[in-house]
């Protein structure tokens, strides 16, 4: 809650968006995806690193985020993605 802020909600859509369209789904890819919407949004990569991971697998810490992202698989990447933004909009975060 703390982290999410008004940029949050597009840079997720963005994010969420670039790996769908991505072809070769492989963890490189994916960072480079995501730093790519970071620079595009005018912030630091990491300041959206643990959202991410939070989104994905419900946990702010674990394992390399990029494999983790890449063994979960574009599909269910993408759905999950999908899916916390959907709840987002459901919940007040003021």
């Amino acid at each position: 809650k703390k982290k999410w802020d008004a940029i949050a909600p597009e840079f997720f859509a963005r994010i969420k968006s670039r790996l769908d369209n991505l072809s070769d789904f492989r963890h490189e890819n994916i960072q480079k995806e995501y730093e790519e919407t970071a620079a595009e949004l005018n912030v630091k990569p990491g300041q959206y690193l643990q959202l991410f991971r939070v989104l994905l697998v419900g946990e702010s810490i674990g394992p390399a985020l990029w494999d983790t992202a890449e063994l979960l698989g574009k599909n269910e990447v993408v759905d999950r993605l999908e899916n916390a933004l959907e709840a987002v909009k459901t919940i007040s975060l003021t």
